[in-house]
C-alpha cells in the first residue's frame, strides 16, 4: 500500500511546465552544428631517421643463430627418423607392383603354352597336312638319299683327305 500512495502523490502533485528549449537566433538557422572534436588540432611533423643506425644486439643475434641451428638439427633428426619408414613404404609398393607383373607374366606364359600345345597337337597337324595336301607318299615313291648305312663312303672321303 505504501507504494500505491507514492504513485498517487506523483499524480496529484502539480508539476511546473517544461522550460522552452533553446532556439537559435534567426540568422544562425542555416549554420551547421559543430563537429565532434573539431577543436583538436593535429600537428604533423616529418621525421627522417635514415641517418640513424640500429645498435647491434649480440645476444639477440646469438639467440637467432641458436634457434636456426636447433631448427636445422630438429629437421635433420626428423628426416633421419622418417627415412626408413618412407623407404619401407616405397619398397612395399615396388614389391606389390612386381607381384602383379609376375602374375601377368604367368598368365601370359600359360596362354602361350596353351597356344603351343594346340598348335602341336596331332589332330591340328593332320588337319593342316590335309589342307595343304601333305599326304604320306606311297612306299615305292620314296627315294632315300643315303640308302646304305655302310661306312664305305666315309672311308673313301677319309682316304681322300689324308693320303698317307
Amino acid at each position: 500500500m505504501a507504494t500505491f500512495s507514492n504513485m498517487l502523490k506523483g499524480l496529484l502533485v502539480h508539476k511546473p511546465a517544461a522550460e522552452p528549449q533553446w532556439v537559435p537566433p534567426a540568422e544562425d538557422i542555416y549554420r551547421l552544428r559543430p563537429l565532434p572534436n573539431e577543436h583538436i588540432h593535429i600537428f604533423y611533423k616529418n621525421i627522417d631517421n635514415s641517418h640513424v643506425s640500429r645498435e647491434v644486439d649480440k645476444r639477440a643475434q646469438r639467440l637467432g643463430w641458436k634457434s636456426i641451428g636447433g631448427g636445422g638439427l630438429a629437421a635433420i633428426i626428423a628426416i633421419a627418423l622418417l627415412l626408413p619408414l618412407s623407404l619401407t613404404i616405397q619398397a612395399s609398393y615396388k614389391l606389390n607392383e612386381l607381384k602383379t607383373e609376375r602374375l601377368a607374366y604367368q598368365h601370359e606364359l600359360a596362354e602361350l603354352e596353351l597356344e603351343q600345345a594346340s598348335m602341336l597337337s596331332l589332330d591340328k597337324l593332320e588337319r593342316l597336312a590335309r589342307l595343304q595336301k601333305f599326304i604320306d607318299p606311297e612306299p615305292g615313291k620314296v627315294i632315300y638319299l643315303n640308302p646304305s648305312g655302310d661306312a664305305a663312303y666315309a672311308m673313301k672321303r677319309k682316304q681322300r683327305e689324308n693320303p698317307e
